[in-house]
């Protein structure tokens, strides 16, 4: 039982994991284009107004704000890494004691 909980916990770090690499690469893309987008504004002087640039702006905000909060959970998971949760603890002992005891 303590094996199959072990697993699970593995299996959920390495997901969590996996999830802060990809929200990681996605930053790094969004990045990536707004700087991308800013360098042909600052080489021409002043932008060309199209219904594609104001479109742009207000995905691309969306974008960071997503990207923002996926960092933002990413932080708080990473804080409570290091916290003990009793109620689990508490869970693992009772079947510790059930399994060996009972």
């Amino acid at each position: 039982m303590q094996k199959e909980q072990e697993e699970k916990e593995r299996l959920r770090v390495e997901r969590e994991r996996q999830k802060d690499l990809e929200a990681d690469d996605a930053l790094d893309r969004v990045r990536r284009s707004q700087q991308q987008s800013m360098s042909p504004v600052e080489d021409f002087g002043t932008p060309s107004p199209s219904s594609q640039g104001s479109a742009s702006p207000a995905q691309s905000l969306s974008e960071r704000e997503r990207l923002r909060k996926r960092e933002q959970e990413r932080r708080r998971r990473e804080a409570q890494a290091g916290r003990i949760d009793m109620n689990r603890q508490s869970d693992i002992m009772a079947n510790f004691e059930h399994e060996n005891m009972g």
